[in-house]
């Protein structure tokens, strides 16, 4: 297992105890936010050959790191899910945390990919670099030129289907847990 999920994970005790999903609103704005994130990193798994070749195209046409970027987007959604503003105090902790893990957690996973990167495509990374933003796209539209195809083979040999099975696992038992009275 990455370190980056074993530290989520040992994060997700104080996530719940914090969580309080209160209104449908948040739940349903987190759940299109999910989605997006899940949508986005499954159009990056459907192109990226890790460590065999330098992904240009689709998702990594826009921005250097889609699959960490469509993590962010996706655990924003659950965020938003576990959100609530009668419970002001638990929703700002919950979201500093976010902050914190995202920035300080990818910040070193981006850097040391980067440097990898780097080393295993020389002659194509410094132009990569110049041309197409680390994290944020730089724009969304009009899109730019976007080569290549997605491949499914790609995408479930990358196993992107476990992010989805993970999301939809955490969102179906904060829902039930709010049926329930848990919260």
């Amino acid at each position: 297992m990455r370190r980056r999920v074993g530290m989520a994970f040992l994060l997700a005790p104080g996530v719940i105890v914090l969580a309080h999903p209160c209104h449908w609103v948040f739940i349903g704005a987190g759940g299109v936010l999910v989605g997006a994130g899940l949508f986005l990193r499954s159009w990056a798994a459907g192109y990226i050959h890790k460590d065999r070749s330098l992904s240009m195209d689709g998702p990594y046409a826009l921005c250097r790191h889609p699959l960490y970027l469509g993590s962010a987007i996706l655990t924003g959604g659950i965020l938003l899910v576990f959100s609530c503003p009668v419970r002001p105090w638990s929703t700002a902790i919950l979201w500093l945390l976010f902050i914190i893990y995202f920035s300080s957690v990818y910040r070193w996973t981006v850097v040391a990919e980067e440097e990898k990167m780097a080393r295993l495509f020389p002659n194509e990374w410094a132009g990569y670099v110049s041309r197409i933003p680390c994290f944020w796209p730089s724009r969304f539209f009009p899109l730019p030129e976007i080569h290549g195809a997605f491949s499914l083979e790609q995408w479930l040999h990358n196993r992107e289907y476990n992010a989805i099975l993970g999301a939809l696992a955490v969102l179906g038992v904060m829902i039930k847990l709010k049926n329930s009275g848990f919260f």
